[in-house]
Protein backbone atom coordinates (compact mmCIF):
# COMPACT_ATOMS: atom_id res chain seq x y z
CA UNK A 1 0.00 0.00 0.00
CA UNK A 2 1.05 3.30 -0.95
CA UNK A 3 2.14 5.64 1.45
CA UNK A 4 -0.08 9.54 1.44
CA UNK A 5 2.13 11.90 2.38
CA UNK A 6 0.31 15.65 3.60
CA UNK A 7 2.48 18.65 3.98
CA UNK A 8 1.51 20.93 6.90
CA UNK A 9 -0.25 17.99 8.48
CA UNK A 10 -3.14 19.29 10.66
CA UNK A 11 -2.90 18.65 14.34
CA UNK A 12 -3.61 15.55 16.32
CA UNK A 13 -7.10 17.05 17.77
CA UNK A 14 -9.42 19.20 15.60
CA UNK A 15 -11.64 21.46 17.44
CA UNK A 16 -11.24 19.99 21.02
CA UNK A 17 -13.49 17.27 19.60
CA UNK A 18 -11.83 15.40 16.64
CA UNK A 19 -8.73 12.99 17.12
CA UNK A 20 -7.54 12.50 13.64
CA UNK A 21 -6.23 8.76 12.48
CA UNK A 22 -5.19 7.25 9.50
CA UNK A 23 -5.17 9.00 6.01
CA UNK A 24 -7.74 7.73 4.12
CA UNK A 25 -7.01 9.33 0.91
CA UNK A 26 -5.55 12.28 -1.02
CA UNK A 27 -6.30 14.58 -3.77
CA UNK A 28 -5.38 17.58 -5.90
CA UNK A 29 -7.03 20.62 -3.96
CA UNK A 30 -7.36 18.23 -0.32
CA UNK A 31 -6.93 15.26 1.79
CA UNK A 32 -9.10 13.15 3.92
CA UNK A 33 -8.26 11.71 7.39
CA UNK A 34 -10.24 9.12 9.37
CA UNK A 35 -11.23 10.24 13.41
CA UNK A 36 -13.45 10.02 15.71
CA UNK A 37 -15.51 12.29 17.34
CA UNK A 38 -14.16 11.84 21.05
CA UNK A 39 -17.24 12.52 22.84
CA UNK A 40 -19.47 10.03 20.93
CA UNK A 41 -17.08 7.98 19.74
CA UNK A 42 -18.42 7.99 16.93
CA UNK A 43 -16.28 7.76 13.43
CA UNK A 44 -16.34 10.21 10.94
CA UNK A 45 -14.02 11.57 8.10
CA UNK A 46 -12.40 14.85 8.47
CA UNK A 47 -11.60 16.65 4.43
CA UNK A 48 -9.22 19.35 4.58
CA UNK A 49 -8.52 21.87 1.98
CA UNK A 50 -4.48 21.82 1.08
CA UNK A 51 -2.76 24.80 2.56
CA UNK A 52 -1.92 26.31 -1.31
CA UNK A 53 -5.90 26.06 -1.82
CA UNK A 54 -6.88 28.41 1.37
CA UNK A 55 -3.54 30.74 1.28
CA UNK A 56 -6.22 33.87 1.10
CA UNK A 57 -9.45 34.67 3.28
CA UNK A 58 -11.58 35.04 0.29
CA UNK A 59 -11.31 31.45 -0.84
CA UNK A 60 -11.37 30.43 3.32
CA UNK A 61 -15.00 32.38 3.02
CA UNK A 62 -16.00 30.94 -0.65
CA UNK A 63 -15.22 27.25 0.94
CA UNK A 64 -17.29 27.62 3.90
CA UNK A 65 -20.16 29.86 2.38
CA UNK A 66 -20.47 26.82 -0.18
CA UNK A 67 -19.82 23.88 2.27
CA UNK A 68 -23.01 25.09 3.89
CA UNK A 69 -25.26 24.90 0.74
CA UNK A 70 -24.01 21.30 0.72
CA UNK A 71 -26.22 20.49 4.40
CA UNK A 72 -29.34 21.19 1.92
CA UNK A 73 -28.96 18.00 -0.02
CA UNK A 74 -30.82 15.03 1.48
CA UNK A 75 -30.37 12.18 -0.12
CA UNK A 76 -29.17 8.46 1.28
CA UNK A 77 -26.90 8.04 -1.82
CA UNK A 78 -25.18 11.73 -1.06
CA UNK A 79 -22.52 10.81 1.51
CA UNK A 80 -24.12 12.92 4.58
CA UNK A 81 -21.64 16.45 5.82
CA UNK A 82 -22.25 16.83 9.62
CA UNK A 83 -19.88 19.96 10.31
CA UNK A 84 -17.51 22.66 8.64
CA UNK A 85 -15.23 25.01 10.32
CA UNK A 86 -12.29 26.86 9.32
CA UNK A 87 -10.12 27.34 12.56
CA UNK A 88 -7.14 29.19 13.28
CA UNK A 89 -4.10 26.31 14.05
CA UNK A 90 -5.34 24.52 10.80
CA UNK A 91 -6.89 24.27 7.12
CA UNK A 92 -10.30 24.41 6.91
CA UNK A 93 -12.31 21.15 7.07
CA UNK A 94 -15.78 19.39 6.38
CA UNK A 95 -16.68 16.98 8.86
CA UNK A 96 -18.45 13.45 6.97
CA UNK A 97 -20.12 10.46 7.83
CA UNK A 98 -17.28 7.60 7.35
CA UNK A 99 -18.23 4.93 5.44
CA UNK A 100 -17.69 1.82 5.50
CA UNK A 101 -16.99 0.44 1.86
CA UNK A 102 -14.72 1.15 -1.34
CA UNK A 103 -14.81 2.90 -4.36
CA UNK A 104 -16.15 1.64 -7.52
CA UNK A 105 -13.18 1.89 -9.13
CA UNK A 106 -11.39 -0.35 -6.73
CA UNK A 107 -14.14 -3.23 -7.41
CA UNK A 108 -13.62 -2.52 -11.06
CA UNK A 109 -10.10 -3.68 -10.60
CA UNK A 110 -11.06 -6.81 -9.36
CA UNK A 111 -14.40 -7.53 -11.09
CA UNK A 112 -13.70 -5.51 -14.59
CA UNK A 113 -17.24 -6.50 -15.87
CA UNK A 114 -20.39 -6.33 -13.10
CA UNK A 115 -23.30 -8.43 -13.67
CA UNK A 116 -26.22 -6.18 -15.24
CA UNK A 117 -28.22 -5.94 -12.60
CA UNK A 118 -25.44 -5.09 -9.92
CA UNK A 119 -24.19 -2.27 -12.53
CA UNK A 120 -28.05 -1.37 -13.04
CA UNK A 121 -28.59 -0.84 -9.43
CA UNK A 122 -25.59 1.27 -8.84
CA UNK A 123 -26.44 3.40 -11.45
CA UNK A 124 -29.69 3.99 -10.58
CA UNK A 125 -28.69 4.81 -7.11
CA UNK A 126 -25.72 6.99 -8.45
CA UNK A 127 -29.02 9.03 -10.70
CA UNK A 128 -30.96 9.50 -7.39
CA UNK A 129 -28.15 11.52 -5.76
CA UNK A 130 -27.69 13.29 -8.46
CA UNK A 131 -30.96 14.61 -8.79
CA UNK A 132 -31.70 15.74 -5.24
CA UNK A 133 -27.64 17.87 -5.53
CA UNK A 134 -29.35 19.07 -9.15
CA UNK A 135 -33.02 20.11 -7.80
CA UNK A 136 -31.02 23.11 -5.48
CA UNK A 137 -28.31 23.56 -7.97
CA UNK A 138 -25.59 22.13 -6.76
CA UNK A 139 -23.30 20.20 -9.64
CA UNK A 140 -20.96 17.58 -8.98
CA UNK A 141 -18.43 17.98 -12.13
CA UNK A 142 -16.29 14.75 -11.25
CA UNK A 143 -18.58 11.83 -11.46
CA UNK A 144 -16.31 9.00 -11.76
CA UNK A 145 -16.10 5.27 -10.26
CA UNK A 146 -13.39 6.23 -7.57
CA UNK A 147 -16.36 8.84 -6.36
CA UNK A 148 -18.84 6.33 -6.03
CA UNK A 149 -18.68 4.80 -2.57
CA UNK A 150 -19.94 1.41 -2.58
CA UNK A 151 -21.13 0.73 1.51
CA UNK A 152 -23.72 -2.30 2.66
CA UNK A 153 -27.05 -1.95 4.26
CA UNK A 154 -28.06 -3.69 7.74
CA UNK A 155 -29.96 -6.34 5.13
CA UNK A 156 -27.22 -6.72 3.07
CA UNK A 157 -27.84 -5.08 0.29
CA UNK A 158 -25.35 -2.38 -1.63
CA UNK A 159 -25.77 1.55 -0.87
CA UNK A 160 -24.18 3.53 -2.92
CA UNK A 161 -23.05 6.97 -1.96
CA UNK A 162 -21.69 9.99 -3.66
CA UNK A 163 -18.54 11.38 -2.46
CA UNK A 164 -16.11 14.80 -3.08
CA UNK A 165 -19.27 17.23 -3.37
CA UNK A 166 -17.91 19.76 -1.04
CA UNK A 167 -14.33 20.56 -3.14
CA UNK A 168 -15.74 19.58 -6.51
CA UNK A 169 -18.79 21.96 -6.00
CA UNK A 170 -16.45 24.70 -4.84
CA UNK A 171 -14.05 24.48 -7.30
CA UNK A 172 -16.65 24.11 -9.88
CA UNK A 173 -18.07 28.13 -8.73
CA UNK A 174 -14.72 29.65 -9.36
CA UNK A 175 -13.78 27.75 -12.40
CA UNK A 176 -17.44 29.37 -14.12
CA UNK A 177 -16.23 32.83 -12.94
CA UNK A 178 -12.75 32.54 -14.56
CA UNK A 179 -13.95 29.82 -17.59
CA UNK A 180 -14.01 32.37 -20.43
CA UNK A 181 -10.76 34.16 -19.61
CA UNK A 182 -9.03 30.98 -18.57
CA UNK A 183 -10.22 28.10 -20.95
CA UNK A 184 -9.81 25.99 -18.20
CA UNK A 185 -11.65 22.89 -17.17
CA UNK A 186 -12.26 20.56 -14.14
CA UNK A 187 -12.85 17.38 -13.51
CA UNK A 188 -11.18 13.91 -14.93
CA UNK A 189 -10.92 14.08 -18.44
CA UNK A 190 -11.26 10.27 -19.00
CA UNK A 191 -15.07 10.79 -17.50
CA UNK A 192 -15.91 14.38 -18.77
CA UNK A 193 -18.53 15.83 -21.22
CA UNK A 194 -18.09 17.11 -24.36
CA UNK A 195 -19.50 20.20 -22.71
CA UNK A 196 -16.94 20.61 -20.24
CA UNK A 197 -14.27 20.68 -23.13
CA UNK A 198 -16.23 23.06 -24.96
CA UNK A 199 -15.89 25.78 -22.35
CA UNK A 200 -19.53 25.71 -21.89
CA UNK A 201 -20.84 24.97 -18.03
CA UNK A 202 -24.07 23.78 -18.06
CA UNK A 203 -24.35 19.63 -17.09
CA UNK A 204 -25.30 17.12 -19.75
CA UNK A 205 -26.24 13.34 -19.10
CA UNK A 206 -22.88 12.32 -20.46
CA UNK A 207 -21.00 12.69 -17.05
CA UNK A 208 -23.94 10.84 -15.45
CA UNK A 209 -23.24 8.06 -17.65
CA UNK A 210 -19.54 7.50 -17.24
CA UNK A 211 -20.32 5.17 -14.31
CA UNK A 212 -22.52 3.23 -16.06
CA UNK A 213 -20.17 2.60 -19.14
CA UNK A 214 -17.69 1.86 -16.82
CA UNK A 215 -19.09 -1.07 -15.04
CA UNK A 216 -20.27 -2.71 -18.74
CA UNK A 217 -17.06 -2.16 -20.31
CA UNK A 218 -14.12 -1.20 -17.84
CA UNK A 219 -13.51 1.62 -19.72
CA UNK A 220 -13.66 5.28 -19.08
CA UNK A 221 -16.37 7.07 -22.38
CA UNK A 222 -12.88 9.38 -22.75
CA UNK A 223 -10.83 6.12 -23.38
CA UNK A 224 -12.94 4.29 -26.05
CA UNK A 225 -11.40 3.08 -29.18
CA UNK A 226 -10.37 6.35 -31.88
CA UNK A 227 -11.31 8.63 -28.70
CA UNK A 228 -9.02 11.44 -28.48
CA UNK A 229 -8.99 13.87 -25.96
CA UNK A 230 -7.07 17.33 -26.75
CA UNK A 231 -7.27 20.71 -25.08
CA UNK A 232 -9.97 23.44 -25.45
CA UNK A 233 -9.06 26.06 -28.62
Amino acid sequence: MNTVVVPNAPPPIIGNKYRLGRILGAGGMGFVHEAEHMALGERVALKFLRPECSATPENVERFLREAKSLFKIKSDNVVRLLDVDAPADCAPYLVMEFLDGEPLGRVLDRHPRLEVCVATEIVRQVCSGLAEAHRIGIVHRDVKPQNVMLTTKSDGTVLVKLVDFGIAFGAANELTKRLTMTEAVIGTPSYMSPSSFARRVRPTNVATCSPSASCSTRRSPGTSRGTRIRPAT
